[in-house]
């Protein structure tokens, strides 16, 4: 009988021991993790910095044009190399720039009109008396292609025009996926699906 009870104490006993070692590492690999998506994410935001931080591309997807072939000027020397450089750079489904300029529209750049102004995007970006403001967003734009999408948005704010700018950038949900299927192959992590309609 003391056998028996000395047995089922020492069992218990290293049980919550390989228990609370197993907690441990997996707060370990979760904080890991996070750390690594976070880091992810901000390469995205420093993309969206880079606008923020060139008034001279401001100022240009802002002034004023007389013609489409200004415009088209403007956009293949300046915006597109841009553009190029950001679309190469990282996994990118969509880049969008948006602004109050009814005389600049082309390709990306695209005029904020009452369409624009009802998503859901726009709209978390509006209210904040931050000059700098970025939001996660689901999106559900890709839903037919059976995208699950993440979208960055970020209000530009320049002062000396005090207009209004946005850059919008469109990452597919599996980059997350992956980087929890690559993190730890020996650990196991539950993904809750982005909903899709």
């Amino acid at each position: 009988m003391l056998l028996t009870v000395l047995t089922l104490y020492m069992s218990a006993f290293s049980s919550n021991i390989i228990l609370d070692k197993a907690k441990e590492d997996a707060g370990y690999s979760i904080s890991q993790l996070s750390q690594n998506i976070d880091t992810l994410l901000q390469t995205y935001e420093q993309i969206v910095d880079s606008l923020y931080v060139s008034t001279e591309m401001q100022n240009m997807l802002l002034d004023n044009y007389n013609s489409f072939a200004e415009v088209q000027q403007v956009y293949l020397n300046y915006i597109q190399p841009y553009e190029q450089w950001i679309t190469t750079s990282r996994e990118l489904l969509q880049f969008s720039i948006y602004t109050d300029n009814p005389t600049f529209q082309y390709a990306q750049v695209h005029y904020i009109d009452e369409e624009v102004k009802s998503t859901d995007w726009y709209r978390s970006l509006q209210g904040q008396n931050k000059t700098l403001v970025k939001t996660w967003t689901v999106s559900k734009e890709y839903a037919l292609l059976r995208k699950g999408t993440i979208r960055l948005a970020q209000k530009v704010h320049n002062a000396a025009t005090n207009r209004e700018m946005y850059t919008v950038i469109d990452i597919e949900d599996r980059m997350i996926h992956n980087l929890i299927s690559r993190e730890n192959e020996s650990q196991r992590y539950i993904a809750k699906p982005f909903h899709r309609c």
